[in-house]
């Protein structure tokens, strides 16, 4: 085999190796390209959801209720709502309740027009717990799909 040949061999490999170097460098870049967008995404979504528990009380002794007013500026939709988080009870010993239509958790009334939890609205919170609520100082936590919280304190009958 002539120096030639050989030569022309070794060229083909380096180019093929440098085409399957710089193919595996562009995917890469790719996923972080991808990565970066969607972390920038769900950052914005954040960002733009803001909610505050502006009242609580308790209506009798298995039920409560919760006014939390959208404070953001995102409209959340009831896919959203029901993936909420709901933290009651007595400060120190609260539970985690799920979203539930009857029976106990808490479901929700948009006091709004309707269409989506609007900026500026009001949904009120009706939680039924299990166990008979008792007197003494409450803790209300709404955590939001996306991990925005808001916490209220409130104190009934002592």
């Amino acid at each position: 085999m002539s120096s030639v040949t050989s030569e022309a061999i070794v060229l083909i490999a380096v180019i093929v190796g440098a085409v399957a170097l710089s193919q595996s460098f562009l995917v890469s870049v790719s996923v972080l390209q991808d990565n970066a967008a969607a972390s920038s995404t769900a950052m914005g979504d954040k960002i733009r959801t803001d909610v505050k528990v502006i009242y609580a009380t308790i209506v009798n002794t298995t039920e409560a209720r919760v006014w939390v007013k959208n404070i953001g500026t995102s409209t959340l939709f009831d896919s959203h709502i029901i993936d909420s988080d709901l933290f009651f009870g007595l400060n120190g010993d609260f539970k985690w309740y799920g979203y539930s239509d009857s029976g106990v958790g808490w479901n929700y009334t948009e006091l709004g027009y309707g269409h989506g939890w609007i900026p500026g609205e009001t949904i009120q919170i009706s939680i039924s717990t299990a166990e008979p609520i008792a007197t003494g100082e409450f803790y209300v936590r709404y955590v939001t799909y996306n991990g925005v919280k808001s916490e209220y304190f409130f104190t009934i009958g002592e």
